[in-house]
């Protein structure tokens, strides 16, 4: 079975002992591993992937107009760069 990927979560390399900050360069070098050993590593990467962050906490929405017995208006400031941890926000939980 061959395994073409790995998983390292972003959180571990903001933390100690790398402590990346937002928007730094994160390098990385791979090598290969087979029944006779491992590879030697390859040259680091040179570009393409950041570091990101969570997204910072979200202004207290207010109520609209509408609001009633019945019903809730909500309006909120969407979060934008760099505010949004430099993602696209996916959803919003209310």
């Amino acid at each position: 079975m061959s395994v073409n990927y790995c998983i390292f979560p972003i959180a571990a390399l903001r933390n100690a002992p790398y402590n990346l900050v937002r928007l730094e360069l994160i390098q990385f070098k791979i090598r290969a591993h087979n029944v006779r050993g491992w590879g030697d590593y390859s040259d680091p990467n040179t570009s393409g992937v950041t570091v990101k962050t969570e997204p910072d906490q979200m202004a207290v929405p207010t109520n609209g107009p509408l609001t009633d017995e019945y019903r809730i208006d909500v309006f909120w400031t969407a979060l934008a760069t760099p505010q949004n941890g430099d993602s696209d926000i996916i959803s919003y939980n209310l």
